[in-house]
């Protein structure tokens, strides 16, 4: 997932609660690169807390899908 804003240096990202891992910030400080943690399907709200104590949610700005298994 890619979030962007500003001043995002240091920031934790999480998506229903969960911490999401690899979280990278770009050398600008205005966009964040993360993986996904394992989640339920249905909509999940994404919060990203700075070190400064700045935080932002979004609710439903991500939605889980049941995975889909080929057939034989």
């Amino acid at each position: 997932m890619t979030i962007t804003g500003t001043s995002l240096a240091g920031a934790d990202v999480t998506i229903g609660g969960v911490p999401a891992t690899g979280v990278t910030v770009n050398p600008g400080c205005t966009q964040i690169t993360a993986l996904t943690p394992a989640g339920v399907a249905g909509a999940a709200t994404v919060t990203v807390t700075t070190p400064s104590g700045g935080t932002a949610s979004l609710p439903a700005a991500f939605t889980y899908t049941n995975p889909i298994h080929p057939t034989s």
